[in-house]
């Protein structure tokens, strides 16, 4: 049997997230969870950029979908729409597309 060289705890944890995401290609998601632990995946830095990105990408789809309620409020009161795009950072064509729905 051969062994592997002792990794640095950092390689060690983004060689776990690595796993973690090949594995998600063929096993199913609770024998991943069984065979890698969470506290090491989340340790990693690249398993950590990921958390992030994914994070923001929620923010971000809040904040656009604030927005759309807000423009659709706006629209039911009849406000101008160059008013309302200029007060939701929505495009002209999106307050159109927004009323006829």
């Amino acid at each position: 049997m051969v062994l592997l060289p002792s990794l640095p705890s950092q390689n060690a944890s983004n060689l776990g997230a690595a796993s973690g995401v090949l594995a998600a290609l063929s096993l199913d998601k609770e024998v991943i969870k069984r065979i890698l632990r969470r506290d090491i995946m989340q340790q990693s830095p690249l398993y950590q950029e990921w958390q992030q990105e994914a994070e923001q990408r929620g923010e971000q789809r809040g904040e656009e979908k604030a927005r759309r309620s807000l423009a659709l409020k706006m629209l039911q009161e009849n406000l101008p729409l160059e008013m309302i795009a200029r007060l939701t950072e929505l495009s002209i064509e999106q307050l159109q597309q927004l009323r006829q729905t």
